[in-house]
């Protein structure tokens, strides 16, 4: 992850879901390797096995077809 956030120039926020936090709560993990970039972190949900990336939106990229 910090050789992805350097190469990219992006900070990356992770949020584990592997079960291990005694309380239940989610562990955010933050890479900021890029400190002076104007663009939000991108934030990736780890799952044990693979990683899915969640993304904030303002509107629907692809409005329902009308029919």
């Amino acid at each position: 992850m910090n050789a992805l956030s350097t190469a990219l120039k992006v900070n990356v926020n992770i949020a584990y879901l592997d079960g291990h936090d005694p309380q239940g709560q989610v562990s955010f993990v933050p890479f900021q390797n890029a400190p002076f970039t104007f663009i939000e972190p991108v934030n990736l949900l780890y799952r044990p096995g693979h990683y899915d990336i969640l993304d904030r939106r303002d509107a629907d990229p692809m409005p329902p077809l009308l029919v």
